[in-house]
């Protein structure tokens, strides 16, 4: 007892376990938003046979690429068009048309459209609502119709009347010549099961009793048709769904890898557009250098050029006072020499200097 009560408890703990990992799952996904600028237009008073066309404006808010499979109306009359077939990214923003035609849409009306997507719910829901005046022609085309089918369906229903009302009434043979919805193969067949049994020389009440059977025989025949159809009908929508299901996962299979081959294509350009950065990075920092050196090339330059401008003043001022003192017969021999050389040593200094500067100058 107690080893089956200890599996059990294992048992309900994997199950909570598994449980838990599931809603885990399931919170943890992504799915995109569709948010919508405007989710019902009031399109106002309308006239019969207008033809009017609204646009609507969404964003994805959501964390993940939408994808609209297709987008349906409650009503023939309304016709949306203009949806990106592409994933809509995040942050991205799309829209879709739809058009209302009036004709045959009178008074109040209130039209929803449907945006089959990958969002969370499957679905979305947007709508308008308008006032239609009806168009005199319209009406009076409208209720004269109207007045011919009550006419046509108070004609039938008298002559039902008339008929059961008769002694002579022969139940499902008398309907088959008023009742206008029976296509001619049922008449037909109905007409071939009636003349089975001869009308001449068979009691009533057997005649009765057996057109009874027949008809109840008919009735199990048509219960039992209509549930194959049925039975049919559902599994050819099964199939259809099915087919829906399987086209609807490739093409988010499809957008799945386009978005992935976009993500790679932007990833490739953003580490090409690291690699441009910083080969722009580096040719600046070489441009600031190569400007700092010229720069000081350029101060040593005018340095050496002020410092010969000072020497060839002071050359110009020696070489005045020596003239000067020379004719006035001042100076001896010796002096004259002492001064002679110390021109000649500013000349070679200034020499010098310029040589320097042509050497700098160069370096530009």
């Amino acid at each position: 007892m107690k080893k089956v009560m200890l599996l059990l408890l294992a048992i309900t703990g994997l199950m909570s376990f598994s449980l838990q990992a599931q809603e885990k799952k399931e919170t943890d996904k992504k799915y995109p938003v569709m948010t919508f600028e405007q989710t019902k237009f009031d399109l106002g008073t309308l006239h019969e046979g207008d033809v009017v066309e609204r646009i609507y404006k969404f964003k994805n808010t959501g964390d993940a690429p939408l994808i609209i499979t297709r987008i349906k109306a409650s009503c023939g009359c309304t016709v949306p068009s203009g949806w990106s077939k592409e994933p809509i990214m995040p942050g991205q923003s799309g829209e879709f048309k739809v058009k209302f035609n009036t004709r045959n849409k009178v008074h109040k009306q209130h039209k929803t459209i449907t945006i089959y997507a990958n969002t969370k719910n499957g679905r979305e829901m947007v709508s308008f609502v308008a006032n239609v005046i009806p168009d005199p022609k319209m009406e009076k085309i409208r209720k004269e119709r109207r007045e011919r089918w009550a006419k046509q369906r108070a004609e039938r229903q008298k002559k039902m009347r008339e008929l059961r009302n008769k002694k002579d009434y022969k139940g499902h043979k008398d309907q088959i010549n008023i009742k206008d919805k029976y296509s001619k193969d049922k008449k037909e067949e109905a007409r071939k099961k009636i003349r089975k049994f001869p009308q001449k020389g068979m009691p009533e009440d057997v005649r009765k009793r057996k057109e009874r059977e027949l008809r109840e025989k008919e009735r199990e025949l048509s219960a039992v048709d209509r549930e194959e159809r049925l039975k049919e009908r559902e599994k050819r929508q099964a199939e259809m769904e099915k087919r829906k299901a399987e086209k609807e996962r490739k093409r988010a299979e499809v957008a799945k890898k386009k978005v992935q081959k976009e993500r790679s294509k932007l990833e490739k350009e953003r580490k090409k557009a690291e690699k441009e950065r910083k080969i722009a990075e580096k040719k600046a920092k070489k441009t600031a250098k190569e400007k700092e050196r010229i720069e000081k090339i350029k101060e040593k330059i005018a340095k050496r050029k002020k410092a010969i401008d000072k020497i060839t003043k002071k050359i110009a001022k020696k070489e005045k006072k020596l003239k000067k003192q020379t004719a006035k017969g001042k100076l001896s021999p010796n002096d004259i020499e002492k001064r002679e050389a110390e021109i000649k040593d500013l000349k070679e200094k200034k020499i010098k200097l310029e040589e320097k500067i042509k050497k700098l100058e160069s370096k530009l």
